[in-house]
């Protein structure tokens, strides 16, 4: 045991791939239990980060200029999109199975949501004016990415598929 936690630094991504090393040498009502743990852990940890973001509505001062969240929700919209795209492009020259556009498209939806962007905006070492305007703005692309898109992500499957 003691020879495991000396080398575990050294080596930082050995936990990345334990899984499927440990997983299997564990009894099935082991793995169960771990697994259920883990989701247990992360439903949590999403609950607190949603139950900040809730608070935060109403508990902080907010500076909210339109054009500036209109044009960042768009930028951020299209960044999304070029980095899928490109990406996509990418890995689609080295995969046997190609990620088709419908499932682009899916990815390119379902996937903004910002709670660390709202983590990183609250860090931001600017004045006191353009820091409210920069959380604001975040907060507004993150309900807007969760309640707007995450909500219809369900239909907008149905419909692609």
């Amino acid at each position: 045991s003691s020879g495991i936690n000396a080398e575990w630094p050294l080596r930082p991504g050995s936990g990345l791939v334990m899984s499927h090393y440990a997983h299997y040498n564990l009894s099935i009502m082991t793995q169960v239990t771990v697994q259920q743990v883990f989701r247990t852990f992360a439903f949590l940890a999403e609950s607190c980060v949603f139950a900040y973001l809730g608070m935060a509505i109403f508990s902080f001062n907010h500076n909210f200029q339109p054009a500036f969240i209109i044009w960042s929700l768009i930028l951020c919209l299209v960044g999304r999109g070029l980095n899928i795209g490109l990406l996509s492009l990418l890995a689609n020259r080295f995969r046997t199975h190609k990620i088709t556009f419908q499932q682009q498209f899916i990815m390119w939806f379902s996937g903004l949501r910002g709670a660390i962007a709202f983590a990183l905006a609250l860090h931001l070492p600017f004045d006191s004016e353009t820091k409210h305007v920069i959380v604001s703005a975040t907060l507004v692309i993150v309900l807007f990415t969760v309640v707007c898109l995450g909500g219809s992500t369900t239909h907008a499957i149905k419909v692609w598929y």
